[in-house]
Order: C-alpha cells, then structure tokens, then sequence
C-alpha cells in the first residue's frame, strides 16, 4: 500500500487533542510537510498546544530506506528532547513510528492510521524514563495544492 504521508511531497494540516503528563487535555493544531527529491528526503513538522504554557513543538526529519522495503528509518532534532532516532514501518494502512533518544531518556511510539477518505488518524505517546511525558490523538488531511 502506497502511503501518502511519506511517500508523497505534501503539506498536512492536523487537529486533535494534546494530553500533558498529568492528562488534562487541550487542542492542538499542527502543519507537517514532506521535501523530496534526489538529494534530499525531509518531513519538518510543527504543533502548537492551546495551553496554559502554551508548548509548541517542531521536528525535522531526516528520512532513508532501510534493508527492509517496508520500513524507513529517521532522526530528527527536537529543541526540547534533542536527538531522536526511529524507524517508520508501513503495515496494511498504518504507518507505526518507535523512537528514542542516544541516551535511552526519551522514546516514544505513534501510530497514523490511513482513513477511507485519505485522511489519517494520528495517536502516539511520549515517554521520560518509563513515564508517559505526553499524548495525544489528531487527524491529519493533505492541504489543498
């Protein structure tokens, strides 16, 4: 199954809901977009958390094949957990992402589930040291072109 979201260079907008690690729950709205051509495989992300605190996070992937076909692996720099290291693996009409820093601190896992109407669903976890840092659950729609 061909997957939009990392196979095609499009801009998605998202919408959903953030948890914190006490679980109370607040919007969130984000922007990802996917470069690609042959020198480069880049997917930069952004969200913005409707909070007290009002946490925004970014991301930039760095993205290469692995040995196999239907997993990709990635890094990508994050200013508040610094590196992160994991891999994509396309599984029917689900994208699964695992992750973790160098220093085994930080992991995490998310889940994009491809929708009838080429939409995603998005849900994921981060953790501290075994602890649930943050959630969350979104959809993700390609932007009009």
């Amino acid at each position: 199954m061909e997957h939009p979201y990392l196979l095609q260079p499009l801009v998605w907008t998202a919408r959903g809901t953030y948890y914190d690690g006490e679980g109370r729950s607040f919007p969130l709205t984000g922007q990802s977009r996917l470069l690609r051509d042959a020198h480069r495989w880049q997917l930069e992300g952004k969200v913005s958390v409707a909070a007290p605190q009002s946490p925004k996070f970014w991301n930039k992937y760095t993205i290469s094949q692995a040995e196999d076909p239907s997993t990709l692996r990635w890094t990508s720099h994050n200013p508040a957990l610094g590196t992160l290291a994991g891999t994509f693996t396309l599984v029917g009409n689900c994208i699964l992402s695992i992750y973790n820093s160098p220093d085994g601190i930080y992991s995490g896992t998310e889940t994009l589930w491809l929708q009838a109407d080429g939409s995603y669903y998005n849900a994921g976890g981060s953790l501290c040291r075994g602890q649930r840092m943050s959630s969350w659950t979104a959809v993700l729609r390609a932007a009009a072109q």
